[in-house]
């Protein structure tokens, strides 16, 4: 009787253990798939994707924790983390590949590229240097004498997607604030010749391309 009790404890035991190591498989192969879906609608596809990588911890979810740990790697440099909450796939940070975090700004600058696609789909380079082009015939002739190489300059698309609002002369010299609309934010780097102006803003429309301002401070 001792024996058949034993027998029945251990098929038990071995069933729960074979279900458990199941759902750790077949969920985390559920989770790679809805992690690469979430990564499409970055823009980021097979190509960008270097690994994804899942890890489940049924402690966590004992203790209504996040059960699901997801790195996803994208270049093979950067490391998204991600967890599965609300029957979602959600970013939760970003780790470099030396597995520390990037520093304040980087981090930033890398969330807002992923997020708004442009860190799979990087704007093409004629792109920018249209932006440049136009940009700098917009510049006054006293500042276009100090850019030693326009093509250095710092473009940004799609800047107030970024940021709440920007405060700019417009082109009759009057201040105001811009709060939406799509533009380009373009700084050119100059020399300073004994002044402490090293860098001149512009913004122009990001459909038309017309001037909008130059903006006070960035």
């Amino acid at each position: 009787m001792k024996k058949k009790t034993r027998i029945i404890i251990i098929i038990v035991l071995a069933v729960i253990i074979a279900l458990l190591l199941s759902y750790k498989l077949i969920g985390g192969a559920i989770m790679k798939s809805k992690t690469r879906d979430y990564l499409e609608t970055k823009g980021c596809f097979a190509k960008h994707i270097h690994s994804i990588k899942v890890k489940h911890s049924f402690f966590n979810k004992l203790l209504s924790y996040d059960e699901w740990y997801i790195v996803a790697n994208l270049y093979g440099s950067h490391e998204f983390t991600f967890t599965y909450r609300d029957k979602e796939i959600v970013l939760t940070g970003i780790v470099e590949d030396n597995k520390t975090l990037p520093s304040k700004e980087h981090y930033e600058d890398l969330m807002k590229k992923f997020e708004s696609g442009e860190l799979c789909n990087p704007m093409e380079v004629s792109e920018v240097i249209e932006a440049i082009d136009i940009a700098y015939n917009y510049l006054p002739d006293q500042y276009k004498e100090r850019i030693t190489d326009k093509y250095t300059a710092q473009v940004h698309f799609d800047y107030l997607k970024y940021n709440d609002s920007i405060l700019l002369a417009d082109p009759a010299g009057n201040s105001k604030t811009i709060e939406t609309g799509n533009i380009i934010l373009i700084i050119f780097g100059m020399d300073g010749m004994g002044t402490a102006d090293t860098s001149f803003p512009i913004v122009i429309d990001g459909v038309t391309h017309e001037l909008i301002g130059f903006p006070f401070r960035i």
